[in-house]
């Protein structure tokens, strides 16, 4: 136990920077990652997701619509009036 309290107190120094320095390495990760991201894709993961869920119930009544529709026959009779000539 003497030998992790003594790297402790050995790096006591970094104490007080490691915060600022873990933020700035996390944000560059970010930066990077983000580039590569939008270099393939038009949106970012949550704005799919969020794209994904505003219309996925508007994509499923279409598609009962669409079933819906082709169930129903064709109709038979013509126009209910003729077109008039010029």
């Amino acid at each position: 136990m003497a030998g992790a309290w003594a790297l402790a107190a050995e790096l006591d120094w970094l104490r007080p920077w490691w915060v600022p320095v873990a933020w700035a390495g996390i944000c560059l990760l970010f930066v990077m990652l983000t580039s590569l991201w939008l270099r393939r894709f038009e949106r970012g993961p949550l704005e799919l997701a969020w794209q994904w869920a505003y219309q996925a119930p508007w994509a499923k009544r279409a598609e009962v619509t669409d079933q819906t529709s082709r169930k129903t026959p064709p109709s038979t009779a013509g126009p209910s009036t003729p077109p008039k000539a010029g």
